[in-house]
């Protein structure tokens, strides 16, 4: 395995999925919400520290062009939108996979009239 993978049982995928969509869905959403907020934000006093200063919380909260806070909520959600989908991809193939290798069920008769039921050895 390299480093840039992991194992995640395939049975923990779908909270998996759902815990990702709660990230992106709420948690990303609030971040964001108070991210924006900082466009509210004024420092008292108008001296060129203060306006500076609040030019500089905006920026680094808002600015979609330059390393802010709102431009690192684009890309995590974007990384986990990639991530569920590759997710579900690959939760859908095992599902499969496990569908085709399953044993159906199988009635088989012994010559001496006794019928076992998927081989379950309990005659019938």
């Amino acid at each position: 395995m390299s480093q840039d993978s992991y194992y995640l049982d395939p049975e923990s995928v779908p909270q998996t999925i759902a815990n990702l969509n709660y990230v992106q869905d709420d948690l990303l959403r609030e971040i964001r919400r108070l991210a924006e907020r900082f466009e509210l934000l004024s420092f008292r006093g108008d001296d060129r520290v203060s306006t500076n200063a609040t030019r500089e919380f905006r920026r680094l909260a808002l600015d979609p062009d330059d390393q802010s806070l709102t431009a690192a909520i684009d890309v995590l959600e974007l990384a986990i939108k990639h991530q569920v989908g590759a997710l579900s991809a690959a939760l859908h193939q095992y599902e499969s996979m496990e569908e085709t290798n399953a044993v159906q069920p199988v009635e088989f008769q012994w010559p001496n009239g006794r019928v076992d039921h998927a081989g379950d050895g309990h005659g019938r």
